[in-house]
């Protein structure tokens, strides 16, 4: 017999960054996603005043930190059950520039005169 549901356990998650310190300097004010947490949505504004809006399982919008976004996605769970031997996968998504590293490592890079790029811990870049 074949088996067409398979229990899951997979939960979606947008964290929607700032923005872009270039993209303040062109002039854009706003992001093109509208998030509504409560309602666990978040909008894409398209061509006028149309939208396409999806629904997630979490929505962490721009002020979220690292901590915050590690308790609310309940990281610290996930990283016990693959220590007790279960396996788990977190999965970062998005195109170039869109907070995936950020978002799984916590820090940002800058590149030094050797072009090595290095992680900024607390504020400091040397």
């Amino acid at each position: 017999q074949i088996h067409t549901e398979m229990p899951t356990n997979i939960k979606v998650a947008v964290r929607i960054r700032p923005l872009l310190t270039q993209e303040r300097r062109s002039g854009q004010i706003r992001s093109m996603l509208e998030s509504q947490p409560e309602k666990k949505e978040v909008s894409l504004h398209i061509e006028g005043n149309n939208r396409k809006t999806f629904k997630l399982d979490r929505v962490l919008e721009e002020d979220t930190d690292q901590d915050g976004l590690f308790r609310d996605l309940q990281i610290h769970s996930l990283i016990g059950k693959v220590v007790d031997g279960y396996h788990a996968t977190i999965f970062a998504y998005g195109q170039t520039g869109s907070g995936k590293t950020y978002t799984m490592e916590g820090y940002e890079y800058v590149s030094g005169t050797d072009k090595i790029l290095r992680p900024v811990l607390n504020g400091d870049n040397h």
